[in-house]
């Protein structure tokens, strides 16, 4: 079968760090069967492995909106988007993947489950402590007297804005 030959030419030059050539070979067998699962995960593997997040985010984006979590490849391909989400900085969406990823229990390897709720965790992890430097930031820029922080009391990313306190023009 020339499908099987494809993955199996594409696994064998990622396994030798060839991973342009490997995601070549995946983005033709994905073009021809744009819905196959196996051609999408495979695809996003390669994507994630080689740091092409913005490649990861378009493959889903406009592929696999209302993927649901039915199998283990299903599941894999929602964590490789919640990945390409978190590293675009769209944190809230990413999120939202992550939780539809772990929505199913029955016939999901635990394994591949455990290392979903990690990344999960991981990324919350890094949310909470970017939300708490951001404050911690704001109160000490604050104390200086110098700043003026803006947006203090709203909802807001993991940053601090602000400007001079006295609104000195340099």
């Amino acid at each position: 079968n020339m499908l099987a030959g494809l993955f199996l030419l594409s696994e064998l030059l990622q396994s030798q760090g060839n991973l342009e050539d490997a995601m070549q070979i995946m983005e033709e067998v994905f073009q021809r069967e744009p819905n196959l699962r196996l051609a999408q995960l495979a695809l996003s593997d390669l994507y994630l492995q080689a740091g092409h997040y913005e490649d990861l985010f378009n493959l889903f984006s406009h592929h696999t909106p209302e993927l649901k979590a039915t199998d283990n490849v299903t599941m894999e391909i929602l964590y490789n988007w919640a990945v390409a989400l978190t590293a675009k900085g769209l944190y809230d969406a990413a999120d939202l993947v992550y939780k539809r990823a772990l929505s199913r229990r029955k016939d999901i390897d635990p394994y591949l489950r455990r290392i979903v709720r990690y990344g999960r965790a991981g990324y919350t992890y890094i949310m909470q402590n970017m939300q708490t430097n951001a404050r911690v930031l704001a109160e000490k820029l604050d104390a200086t007297g110098l700043y003026e922080i803006i947006g203090r009391n709203e909802e807001q990313l993991p940053l601090v804005a602000f400007r001079l306190a006295d609104h000195t023009n340099y």
